[in-house]
């Protein structure tokens, strides 16, 4: 269900659309926070609101 809406909510963006493919197809810890480090996060609060979860 988060793969799914994450997908959604990445897809939207032509440049994220590429990062979305990597980081669902790492295979590890270190690969997945290689890809991530440069990124912004929001809350688990403002994620769940977001996709009405």
């Amino acid at each position: 269900m988060i793969r799914e809406s994450l997908i959604e909510y990445l897809d939207k963006s032509k440049e994220k659309k590429a990062q979305v493919e990597l980081l669902l197809e790492a295979t590890d810890e270190k690969e997945i926070l290689s890809i991530l480090k440069n990124d912004t996060f929001s809350s688990q609060d403002e994620f769940a609101k977001k996709f009405n979860l």
